[in-house]
């Protein structure tokens, strides 16, 4: 079994999943909607850090386009504008968050257009894990096939 993630045809984690179990190598929703609830969680610690969580920060911003967000009203931070990005990433249910999880997979993203344009772009990847969220990934899925257990 393979747990391989990608966004927009860049591979994300590629990771060989050893030894699966029975039935619950058969449907792993159970351990994909944990793997989700990780996903979201290292998303905050994302955007909290400005990309830094993940390695490596986000492009700053131009000095006017601080200035056009504070006259404007909107959060200055990088991506933070009217928090609709951070949200979908963040919030389980959000209306533009995308959460699919299926037996054999599942697909987590946004629908909406900036996260493409920023996640295509690569200066300000706004899904982008850390070497640790994908280490839990595959623990969480481990263990599931192992043990049935997704805590």
């Amino acid at each position: 079994m393979r747990l391989d993630i990608q966004v927009f045809g860049e591979d994300i984690i590629a990771r060989e999943i050893l030894r699966p179990m029975g039935d619950r190598a058969l449907d792993a929703r159970p351990a994909f909607e944990k793997i989700g609830d990780q996903f979201m969680e290292a998303e905050e610690e994302l955007f909290d850090s400005q990309g830094n969580a993940a390695g490596q920060g986000w492009e700053p911003i131009q000095a006017a386009t601080i200035e056009y967000k504070r006259r404007a009203g909107l959060d200055p931070r990088i991506l933070h504008a009217t928090l609709d990005l951070r949200k979908s990433l963040t919030e389980r249910g959000d209306e533009n968050q995308v959460l699919i999880t299926e037996d054999s997979f599942m697909v987590f993203g946004s629908t909406l257009k900036q996260f493409e344009i920023h996640q295509r772009q690569g200066e300000r990847k706004p899904l982008a894990f850390g070497e640790q969220t994908k280490r839990d990934a595959v623990k969480t899925l481990q263990r599931f096939i192992f043990t049935g257990e997704v805590e």
